[in-house]
């Protein structure tokens, strides 16, 4: 991957114009009623994780080659969501956002292998805060893959469909840990029928536990989504399942609703339902939440936008903590944050 993509970039020094340079930047301040004493927000969330400060959730530097046989992406990353989400990465890798390079191995169809670290292909929500309808990531988007490193195949026989197949290292993973060798797998349908209008389906097969224990993992994401000039839509649900030591199955349940709605000429609303169920304690302890939120968005330009959201989680067994320590069964959290497209 690496040759590969050096070998574009000095290929883009004598064709600067196929180059794309860009960046993110994520500024926000959370105030969670719950107070928690080590500042940070329920362990099942990787973003906007700081409470009663003011942090960046993703600063994002990158640069982007196309061209008509060759691609590659490169991007660094800063602030809560490496910091916390890839916690489990050798530190040098922690800033690496994308680094992946491919070759178009057909000279009539857009077939393409792409090899390096990418941007998940399961979920509807990305790090990319802008590119969501919602402020903070939904608990699907939480509990699931932002990112995979492996092999893709790609092939977009026409504007409406894209179909990928994938070999990886595992769920989420860059580098496999010691005592992991077996490779996962993936599958994603994307069908565009209108413009603005996107039905997904993908898979994961793999196995996120050591060789000596060797439980496989089943997971099938599927949504679509609207997104119009006035309002927007997307629903989706997640199915996952993986083995346990009894030879039987035990699985969890993601499902979320969003809709956004135009009330002024720069102005949102946005409204989200939630859930997720992991009774068997799959990704999470035992965790089964409900959650709802309610935000408002003001486009100030074409490159960014402010926006506020307040959100109430709530789950059995009380899971959470109140400002006194007691276990508490909701927690509540108000957020802004601007959003600038560099």
């Amino acid at each position: 991957m690496l040759l590969l993509l050096i070998g574009c970039l000095v290929h883009a020094q004598g064709d600067s114009s196929k180059v794309r340079f860009s960046g993110y930047l994520e500024a926000y301040y959370a105030y969670d009623l719950s107070r928690p004493e080590n500042g940070e927000r329920p362990y099942f969330l990787f973003n906007h994780k700081r409470h009663n400060e003011v942090g960046l959730n993703l600063g994002l530097l990158r640069a982007d080659y196309d061209h008509d046989r060759t691609r590659a992406s490169f991007a660094l990353m800063a602030g809560d969501y490496p910091q916390y989400n890839l916690a489990a990465e050798p530190e040098l890798l922690r800033a690496v956002y994308e680094a992946w390079a491919g070759v178009r191995i057909s000279e009539r169809r857009e077939l393409w292998v792409d090899f390096g670290i990418m941007p998940s292909h399961l979920g509807a929500e990305s790090a990319v805060g802008a590119d969501n309808m919602t402020l903070t990531r939904g608990l699907a988007a939480e509990n699931s893959p932002y990112y995979e490193a492996g092999v893709r195949l790609q092939y977009v026989p026409n504007e409406r469909w894209m179909l990928s197949a994938l070999v990886l290292n595992g769920w989420q993973r860059i580098r496999r840990p010691e005592g992991y060798t077996t490779p996962a797998f993936g599958t994603q349908v994307v069908h565009t029928p209108r413009k603005g209008t996107t039905i997904n389906w993908s898979t994961f097969v793999g196995s996120d536990t050591p060789d000596s224990v060797g439980h496989w993992r089943f997971y099938n994401d599927l949504y679509a989504s609207f997104d119009g000039p006035d309002a927007g839509l997307l629903l989706g649900v997640d199915v996952g399942l993986q083995q346990n030591g009894e030879g039987g199955l035990d699985g969890w349940i993601t499902a979320i609703g969003v809709a956004r709605q135009r009330f002024a000429e720069r102005w949102w609303g946005v409204l989200r339902a939630e859930c997720l169920l992991d009774d068997a304690g799959v990704i999470t302890d035992e965790l089964s939440v409900l959650g709802a939120s309610l935000g408002v968005d003001c486009t100030v330009n074409d490159r960014t936008t402010w926006r506020i959201e307040g959100r109430l989680l709530g789950g059995t067994d009380h899971p959470f903590l109140d400002a006194d320590l007691a276990p508490s069964p909701v927690n509540t959290v108000f957020t802004t944050a601007l959003c600038v497209k560099l």
